[in-house]
């Protein structure tokens, strides 16, 4: 029994699905993002608006800046994807083999996470430039007023204070975050150009 061997166009046809199937996952993952940072928009919109306990509406308006903060790069992500996936749809393929597209365009969505990751890192960072993060706690010592003669030794306690502590990031940590995010771009832009690039080049013929 003679074994059938797919036809050089069926080779072709697969290196060209793999090539939009990648475009259309980082579309996917683009999508995610925006749907979770509008999640986060509407929430700090719902506290900016309705605080809860230990919240201002200044908590509100820093959780949107964070949401934005993921939606820009997701929604560039999602736009730009989808935009080619789209331009490539209906073109002739030509005989090659899949693996070299698997290949290049796989690295190229994982090295994409990363630069989603850092370029959300220094967006997030840049809010906590503008809108430093505050927090409930510290202690107070709660008591008789000092000279009292009335009141009793050792009456005077610590307890936590309910006080809002709004400060920057100790040090130069906005400026260490800012740093780390740009780092995940420097290692992963030049992963994801060359290996798209080459899954590009792999396929444009037969994308047209």
């Amino acid at each position: 029994m003679t074994e059938q061997v797919p036809a050089p166009e069926q080779h072709g046809r697969a290196a060209f699905v793999i090539s939009q199937l990648y475009y259309y996952a980082a579309a996917v993952i683009g999508v995610g993002m925006v749907l979770g940072g509008l999640v986060g928009l509407l929430n700090g919109a719902r506290i900016a608006i309705l605080p809860d306990e230990y919240q201002t509406a200044r908590d509100g308006v820093r959780q949107m800046l964070q949401a934005v903060a993921v939606m820009i790069p997701g929604g560039v992500t999602l736009w730009w994807h989808l935009r080619q996936a789209r331009r490539r749809e209906r073109h002739p393929t030509e005989a090659m083999f899949w693996g070299g597209a698997l290949y290049y365009h796989a690295v190229a969505l994982v090295s994409l996470v990363f630069i989603l990751v850092g370029t959300s890192i220094m967006l997030s960072s840049a809010v906590d430039a503008v809108l430093p993060p505050c927090r409930v706690g510290g202690f107070a010592e709660y008591g008789p007023p000092p000279g009292d003669p009335d009141a009793p030794v050792g009456e005077s306690e610590t307890r936590p204070s309910e006080e809002r502590i709004c400060e920057q990031i100790p040090g130069n940590g906005t400026l260490r975050r800012v740093l780390d995010g740009g780092l995940l771009l420097v290692a992963a832009v030049p992963f994801f150009w060359w290996h798209l690039r080459q899954g590009r080049r792999l396929t444009t013929t037969a994308a047209g």
